[in-house]
């Protein structure tokens, strides 16, 4: 990330130097921020009132809104003091009323959902449960896969080849089977490899401990909870939900589901997460590709945080020493999107914090 605010500025002023000459090939709108009062459960306020400087702010929307810049982002907004203070669309005002497919985000839901079976007594705290002593009907006749572990899966240190670079997206016949039958390329918690294959497993375990599907216990432990009524999430061909990525979600959702976690769990006074819970699952245990890697959550070491990362920039920035969440939208399907973008848009966002 961008760490000198010389250089942030002058970056800034590049951007702005620019788009003021570009005249007929804007794919951005025109600049908008203040979110409504819909009734949905948040509370409206205004970044000054929250205490965010008001012209840092507005070079962090200038960045967002430029037509060189974030090229393929959708959405951004704000929460501060449990409050939404900012909602900006940069290529549509309408995202705000259609859901966004969140990608990998779905993973950090999924490690709430594996902290919420905790709390049910549904999984051992300590995570050390052998997947084979649950569901030993999807085992191949690897002795070694035996030994994955429902942390192994959390820290994706299972030694499991990936099933969606070796199948496709959505898995064929049984998704949990498929997981666990593809290639044990290391000893389970040996080596830290990126598994879209781990939160399926962990998905397979809490619905078979649940004694329901992944989804329903999904809508009845947090979905509900937070008022979130409204959402479609892609099947596998066995009909279960894919518990590592589509799930599609509309923007002040997910807002929520940030903030429910900024809030350690806490929602209408009811503690529905174990409190030591996201603690835990953002500590740094593995190097993944984007850096300190927790259960299914980044780290994000420079600002005291940590956040959910999906395909194309989607994400989702928890700073509890800010009492801030940040939520960015982006086109879901692409591979063009210049990530470090983003990170140079959180370093103009956080300057504005006071």
């Amino acid at each position: 990330m961008f760490q000198m605010k010389s250089k942030l500025l002058f970056l800034v002023a590049i951007v702005l130097m620019h788009t003021a000459c570009i005249k007929e090939t804007s794919v951005k709108i025109a600049t908008n921020t203040q979110p409504e009062n819909l009734n949905d459960g948040w509370q409206i306020s205004s970044p000054t009132d929250q205490s965010i400087n008001k012209k840092k702010l507005e070079l962090a929307t200038s960045y967002f809104f430029s037509e060189l810049n974030l090229v393929n982002s959708k959405g951004l907004l704000i929460a501060r003091n449990n409050k939404l203070i900012y909602e900006a669309y940069c290529k549509d005002k309408g995202d705000r009323d259609q859901q966004q497919n969140i990608k990998s985000v779905t993973k950090s839901i999924t490690s709430v959902i594996t902290g919420m079976a905790i709390k049910d007594n549904l999984v051992d705290s300590n995570l050390q449960e052998l997947i084979y002593d649950i569901i030993p009907e999807n085992f191949d006749g690897s002795l070694n896969k035996r030994k994955i572990t429902i942390e192994h899966c959390l820290r994706m240190t299972t030694g499991l080849q990936d099933p969606f670079y070796a199948v496709n997206s959505v898995l064929p016949d049984n998704s949990l089977t498929t997981s666990l039958g593809v290639e044990l390329v290391s000893d389970p918690g040996e080596k830290h490899f990126y598994n879209n294959g781990s939160a399926n497993i962990i998905g397979g375990v809490i619905s078979k401990l649940a004694k329901q599907s992944f989804e329903n216990y999904t809508k009845s432990k947090l979905f509900n909870p937070l008022g979130i009524s409204n959402y479609h999430w892609i099947k596998h061909n066995d009909k279960r939900v894919n518990p590592a990525f589509d799930l599609y979600l509309y923007p002040r959702d997910l807002l929520k589901f940030g903030q429910f976690c900024l809030l350690n769990g806490m929602w209408n006074n009811n503690q529905l997460l174990p409190e030591n819970w996201l603690k835990k699952s953002t500590t740094y245990y593995e190097d993944g590709f984007d850096g300190e890697f927790g259960y299914h959550w980044w780290i994000n070491q420079q600002y005291n945080g940590y956040y959910a990362n999906g395909h194309g920039g989607q994400r989702v920035f928890l700073f509890p020493d800010k009492n801030l969440v940040i939520v960015h939208l982006a086109e879901p399907s692409t591979d063009d999107t210049d990530l470090s973008e983003i990170d140079v848009l959180l370093d103009l966002l956080l300057e504005a914090v006071e």
